[in-house]
């Protein structure tokens, strides 16, 4: 029960992302879990009642407040949580527009991300994010296997498996980590992913799988058999060589390249030595242990610390480490600089044909007795300028853009009350209440910025709406 609650605690923050655990949690239960068929029936029963209720217990609340009385629901076209939810933060990411009354799917941030791939998980563009531990956890997926097997083969004679033939983690837990990898890897590589930070979607799973099999290698290294001695040895020869490949395909900086080099090749090189030399291998004792993790953990670790970099520490819009392999050339170089801490937190981001529409804007009587500064159609218009001069905004659209804030005539109704400067965005839809009340009304153009200038957040948002121009009109 605990298990369904605690997932849909995870549902209100993730929404369906968290139930990528739950065909493993079913599958563990239901066919390695201890007792009989019907006590794990039951179990499952409860699992999934738990899940449910716990994950729609605030959409129902949510559903049950009149319209009236709540925020519209971004993401959906009439107000519906479900439609957001299950439709446009889930399934149409898998089908584009299959569910009704969900906003429209856009494009992915890359052409990667845009579309379906059985290969996208080793892409350039995303497996220097979570693929340096693919040779570990694939090494515990096999030695899993291979213990599976055996255990299986000494109950068919009727015998207990020896201890030296054994479940590290117990054939529940390894059968739940590799269905959940599975079902994770198999989401991502279907459905249309527009952010970087969706990758961790198995993170959790590749860092216990080669958790796994780093614990397994390690107690193979006192088995009287040489293939199993040599287990811990092919498992740090192969992340070192993964380790090489990846950090020249994630263009890692060289400073960061050599510190990886060094930490990962020294303790492969004492695991192998060990493996070959008892003398060696008497000395380090325990050590191996520590040696065998900084060998596996070394490449993300220092991979990680580019974080640091600012021009290598991604956006708010695309959590992107490192510069992606189709940059020819950005921001970011070879070097490898820290940037100054900055304690408060970052400074909000606010371009200069933004800081320009301010200007206009207050010069042309906006914000004046509290009055807001103007009233816009696109929320990357709005939302640097209120982060970066706490001025009000009135916006329309929601992120979406297909909220309803307003309609044309209570555009037009707050134009008659006083807010007679208006922002429309370029290319706006005919339907767009903002751009209809402005054709409308009595309103002309004091000036406009052109697309190429960009109107958004710049580093803090790779929205396509942060590149579109827009224009300030005066309306009486």
């Amino acid at each position: 029960m605990w298990a369904g609650v605690f997932i849909g605690i995870g549902f209100q923050a993730k929404m369906m992302q968290a139930w990528f655990i739950v065909p493993a949690l079913v599958i563990g239960t239901a066919i390695v879990g201890d007792g009989r068929w019907l006590r794990r029936l039951a179990r499952v029963g409860v699992l999934l009642a738990s899940t449910v209720v716990t994950s729609l217990s605030w959409m129902i609340a949510m559903e049950l407040v009149p319209a009236g009385s709540r925020p519209f629901v971004d993401g959906s076209t009439d107000d519906d949580v479900f439609a957001m939810v299950f439709g446009y933060n889930g399934i149409d990411r898998l089908f584009p527009n299959a569910i009704a009354g969900a906003v429209r799917s856009g494009s992915g941030t890359g052409a990667a991300g845009a579309s379906a791939s059985a290969t996208k998980l080793i892409d350039p563009a995303y497996v220097g994010e979570i693929g340096w531990l693919y040779p570990a956890a694939m090494f515990g997926i096999i030695l899993g296997v291979a213990v599976a097997v055996a255990v299986g083969a000494w109950r068919r004679r009727g015998a207990t498996a020896p201890p030296s033939v054994r479940w590290g983690a117990g054939p529940a837990t390894f059968v739940v980590l590799v269905v959940w990898l599975a079902t994770g890897a198999a989401i991502l590589s279907a459905a249309r992913m527009p952010h970087t930070a969706y990758l961790s979607a198995i993170g959790i799973q590749l860092a216990l799988l080669a958790a796994l099999g780093i614990s397994e290698a390690v107690r193979l290294r006192a088995d009287a058999r040489g293939w199993a001695r040599a287990a811990l040895p092919v498992l740090v020869t192969l992340q070192l060589a993964w380790f090489i490949a990846l950090s020249a395909l994630s263009r890692m900086p060289r400073s960061l390249t050599l510190a990886m080099m060094i930490v990962a090749g020294v303790t492969c090189a004492l695991v192998v030595a060990a493996a070959l030399s008892p003398s060696v291998r008497r000395r380090l004792g325990r050590g191996i242990v520590v040696a065998s993790a900084v060998a596996v953990l070394a490449g993300p670790a220092i991979f990680s610390a580019q974080v640091v970099d600012a021009s290598r520490d991604g956006s708010g819009g695309d959590a992107y480490v490192g510069v992606k392999p189709s940059a020819t050339t950005g921001s970011a170089s070879q070097a490898f600089v820290p940037s100054p801490p900055q304690l408060w937190g970052g400074l909000p981001g606010i371009t200069p044909p933004l800081i320009e529409l301010v200007t206009a804007a207050r010069a042309a009587g906006g914000g004046v007795d509290g009055a807001p500064l103007f009233l816009t159609d696109s929320w990357s218009i709005a939302a640097p300028v209120i982060d970066a001069t706490g001025t009000e905004v009135l916006t329309d659209g929601g992120y979406s853009g297909q909220a309803v804030v307003f309609t044309a005539a209570e555009v037009r109704a707050r134009i008659a009350s006083g807010v007679h400067l208006i922002v429309v965005k370029d290319h706006a839809p005919k339907t767009d209440p903002v751009a209809v009340a402005v054709r409308a009304a009595s309103c002309h153009a004091l000036r406009s910025w052109p697309s190429t200038a960009g109107g958004g957040q710049g580093k803090t948002s790779t929205s396509k709406e942060s590149a579109l121009g827009f224009t300030l009109y005066a309306c009486s």
